[in-house]
């Protein structure tokens, strides 16, 4: 059975249509939103996440933010510039990393080690933007096979996200 699908419930005395009730987990976007922003969220599944990270961070509190979306399957020099610039400290606002299992094994290794440097917390500039990252791979079994950098995964999965193909079953 599909949990996205919806759930019928008996119909109604007098011939009324019976009404569909959602089944299944619902994501609710506004406690994503307000998750720690240094949490970083893995989109994953065959459709699209981009308009549901855009609702995330507006949600969380960055509608006055900037909202940066870098697709992976960019060059990669073109993809080194675009990490520095969106996870250097100080930056404001989400970035959100589409198709993360398109990256090349180096700049896998160059987003683990943006990802992976802790801001000095005696900075008077704010911590890095918040991280989200979407992808249509099955990561983890690229990471067991080898050919994902295994620690980035574990690093950007800290709370991952199903997108089922219709987005409305959100």
């Amino acid at each position: 059975m599909n949990p996205w699908e919806p759930k019928r419930s008996p119909q109604r005395a007098r011939g009324r249509a019976a009404e569909e009730e959602p089944a299944g987990p619902h994501l609710d976007l506004e406690v994503l939103g307000r998750a720690a922003p240094d949490v970083c969220i893995l989109f994953t599944g065959p459709a699209s996440a981009r308009e549901i990270a855009r609702r995330v961070h507006t949600l969380g509190g960055g509608s006055r933010l900037h909202f940066r979306v870098v697709d992976c399957r960019w060059a990669d020099d073109v993809l080194e510039r675009e990490i520095a610039r969106g996870l250097r400290p100080g930056s404001s606002g989400t970035v959100l990393f589409e198709e993360v299992g398109r990256l090349s094994r180096k700049m896998q290794e160059r987003l683990f080690s943006a990802l992976d440097e802790t801001p000095d917390p005696r900075s008077p500039r704010p911590p890095r933007a918040r991280v989200m990252a979407s992808t249509s791979e099955p990561l983890l079994q690229r990471a067991l096979e080898g050919s994902f950098h295994e620690r980035l995964l574990y690093r950007l999965n800290a709370i991952q996200v199903v997108v089922p193909l219709a987005l409305d079953d959100l």
